[in-house]
């Protein structure tokens, strides 16, 4: 943004908390057929399932590095009530990532049928199981995913800061198509 721009933001209480890159990724570089190597495997969510989806999220938001600034300032029932919002929501969109009958991680993704387009909301995994290139497969199985779904693109947005994500959408045929500036001001909080 415009310097003058970001002072008159901040003058007023506003603060830079991300720079979000938005990509893409193409149909035509979806994988045709679910890979038989990944690791995790993935258990659609069931309504009734609402508490065990929150503790797993809730336990991907520990040591993220996406979106920082938001670490806390967030009730996670509004945060799951947001991404029930965003496109079509159905159940079988959501994913529980799972390792050797463990709750491993999640996978959310929204479905835009006016514009054939998935959007991958949120893809999280728990800290115990980071670190085992995991990402790659779940970003895999989200585009297998779209083009059952016939979509012609997958979309996501990933702080800039986030170096293992942005590295696990780039090695999975993401390309950068947008960038924005997020600055957001909180209400300060209670000390009661």
């Amino acid at each position: 943004p415009h310097p003058r721009l970001v002072t008159v933001l901040q003058e007023v209480g506003f603060q830079h908390s991300a720079d979000l890159l938005y990509l893409t990724c193409e149909s035509a570089r979806f994988p045709n057929t679910v890979s038989p190597l990944g690791e995790v495997e993935f258990e659609e969510y069931a309504e009734t399932e609402r508490g065990r989806l929150t503790r797993i999220i809730e336990q991907t938001y520990q040591d993220t590095m996406d979106c920082t600034a938001l670490d806390g300032a967030r009730d996670l029932e509004d945060v799951i009530s947001g991404y029930r919002t965003t496109g079509t929501y159905r159940p079988q969109n959501w994913l529980f990532v799972r390792y050797q009958d463990a709750d491993a991680g999640v996978l959310l993704l929204a479905d835009h049928p006016q514009t054939r387009q998935i959007e991958l909301m949120y893809m999280g995994i728990v800290p115990e199981w980071r670190g085992r290139g995991w990402g790659q497969q779940i970003a895999r199985h989200a585009q297998w995913f779209a083009r059952g779904a016939n979509a012609q693109r997958i979309l996501v947005a990933v702080d800039a800061a986030n170096t293992p994500a942005v590295d696990v959408y780039r090695s999975t045929g993401f390309e950068i198509w947008d960038r924005r500036v997020v600055f957001l001001r909180f209400p300060p909080r209670n000390s009661s």
